[in-house]
Order: C-alpha cells, then sequence, then structure tokens
C-alpha cells in the first residue's frame, strides 16, 4: 500500500514538473494528492453510511457537514505533509520509489490514471445516491 501512494504521489510531482517551472513540485503534488485521498475517503464515508442507515450529517442527511468536511480536507493535507513534504522527506522517498522501475513505466501511469479516473466517477456517482436518499 505505501508503493501505491507513492506512486500516486510522484505521479502527481511529475505531472507538476510537466506543467510548471516554479521549483515547488512537491507542494502541488502533496495538495493533489491530498485532494484525491480525500474525495476516496469521503466517498467511502458516504457509501457506508448510507448503506448501514446511518446520519453522519444535520438531520436526516448522509453527507457531513462542511466544517467536517473542511476540517478532514485540512488533516489529509497536513498528514500528507508530514509524510511527503517536511524535512525533505520527498528526496528521500522519491530514491526509493526509483527503485521501482516497473512503476516509473507506463505501467505506473496507467494506474495512477485508473486511480484518478475513478476517484472522480465514484465521486460523481455520489449525485445519484443523493437524489436516491431524497
Amino acid at each position: 500500500m505505501k508503493t501505491f501512494f507513492l506512486l500516486i504521489f510522484f505521479k502527481m510531482y511529475a505531472f507538476a514538473e510537466f506543467c510548471s517551472k516554479d521549483g515547488l513540485y512537491q507542494y502541488t503534488a502533496m495538495y493533489l494528492t491530498s485532494l484525491l485521498f480525500f474525495f476516496n475517503f469521503i466517498t467511502a464515508l458516504v457509501y457506508c453510511a448510507y448503506f448501514l442507515g446511518i446520519y453522519i450529517g444535520h438531520g436526516n442527511s448522509i453527507f457531513p457537514s462542511k466544517f467536517i468536511l473542511i476540517v478532514l480536507l485540512f488533516l489529509f493535507g497536513f498528514v500528507n505533509y508530514l509524510v511527503f513534504v517536511k524535512d525533505d522527506r520527498y528526496k528521500v522517498l522519491k530514491e526509493e520509489f526509483e527503485k521501482h522501475r516497473r512503476l516509473e513505466s507506463s505501467f505506473g501511469t496507467f494506474l495512477a490514471v485508473l486511480y484518478i479516473v475513478l476517484t472522480f466517477a465514484l465521486l460523481i456517482s455520489l449525485i445519484w445516491l443523493k437524489a436516491a436518499k431524497t
């Protein structure tokens, strides 16, 4: 699982390098990775609440409140900062990632793109879930 998180982070890092020349690629990769993990967590949380019949939002809602969403987003960002960016850990992790040549190839890119597409597809599916719940 750690290797998969590294794969996503470094594919986002490579994307940031490709798109920008500001030199802060690690922060861009951290933000994008935090957003993806946050979207996955929220999607899983809402689906679990839906299937278990638990209301985690205000009143009769299976969707968390905006305050909880903001707190969770900052929490994911902070954890990713500690894991990837603090004390230039991304440099050490990059060396470790480069040992896995298979993940740097097109197969690794395919896995990263598939992860991103599935993340947004499941996130968008929450619209239908919300419509079904009302």
